[in-house]
């Protein structure tokens, strides 16, 4: 069953606020507005008042302001919204919670004189362009990783050791480009969740949000196949078929089981039997006939 938008911020938003990055990318963002004192906070707070002031704000609209755009986009995108108008809508929008949240920590924290609905405006103002910049950056940035920054990667990622592919394999994979550095290029395989491919490669895993089917359109260069409707698998991990309860299920090289459903079987058999021809490494598992 596909999840709801709801239910997909959620999960997006635990795994961002997961991240050890995610909470030094906050501090960092509390300790440069408390030492710059935007807004007439340097000369109307001290240092330790201004400190608290300006993690609450952060702290507080981070999640809410995330959160919003995460859950409009992905509302949109279901009707087939392009997804850069998505960001930015989503990104207008959210500038109104992110609003409200200031004037409630500006209430508790330094009451204004006129608490007005003028008042509320000029921190929408203020808010909306932080509140879609940040949401339309953020969807370049996953979406076209690489484009910009292929000679950077091709040039500045290490060689990985114990690693088969080559390291500039991923200026040329654009899909490779979305995954963080630490996992490598050994793309092992892809499981469609919901809104979100589940990628996994020799050192671990990566959710990314688009569909199984375009992330395939990305895999330009390396050797797999679609397994499941939900499944992709790289050739190179392949081992061999088995059966479990009367159904065909795909082993690979790290044991791994994947299901294969009939569609694609006779696919995974070509492949499995190329692979034993000519390109299967040896001491492998020999290939049963399921």
């Amino acid at each position: 069953m596909n999840s709801t938008p709801v239910q997909s911020t959620l999960r997006e938003m635990h795994q961002l606020f997961s991240s050890p990055r995610t909470w030094i990318g906050l501090a960092a963002t509390v300790g440069m507005l408390t030492a710059m004192g935007p807004f007439g906070t340097i000369g109307e707070l001290e240092f330790a008042p201004r400190l608290v002031y300006w993690a609450g704000i952060v702290l507080l609209t981070a999640p809410v302001g995330f959160g919003f755009i995460m859950c409009v986009s992905l509302t949109l995108e279901t009707i087939k919204a392009p997804a850069l108008l998505a960001r930015f809508v989503a990104g207008a929008l959210a500038g109104i919670p992110v609003a409200v949240v200031v004037s409630l920590w500006n209430l508790f924290s330094n009451p204004p004189e006129a608490y007005t609905p003028a008042y509320l405006a000029r921190l929408f103002s203020y808010t909306t362009p932080v509140t879609v910049g940040i949401s339309v950056i953020f969807h370049l940035i996953g979406s076209s990783y690489g484009s910009h920054g292929d000679e950077r990667s091709g040039k500045d990622e290490p060689q990985l050791a114990n690693s088969s592919p080559p390291a500039n394999l991923r200026r040329n994979i654009r899909f490779l480009q979305r995954l963080p550095l630490e996992l490598g290029n050994d793309l092992v395989s892809l499981q469609a969740q919901d809104h979100y491919v589940r990628a996994v490669t020799l050192r671990g895993s990566e959710m990314v949000l688009m569909r199984l089917t375009d992330a395939e359109e990305e895999l330009q260069g390396i050797q797999g196949l679609r397994v499941h409707r939900s499944w992709w698998v790289a050739d190179a991990h392949l081992d061999r078929l088995e059966r479990r309860d009367g159904k065909p299920v795909l082993v690979l090289g790290d044991g791994t089981r994947i299901p294969v459903s009939r569609t694609y079987l006779s696919s995974v058999r070509q492949h499995l039997a190329a692979k034993q021809a000519g390109q299967r490494p040896s001491g492998n598992t020999p290939l049963q006939n399921p």
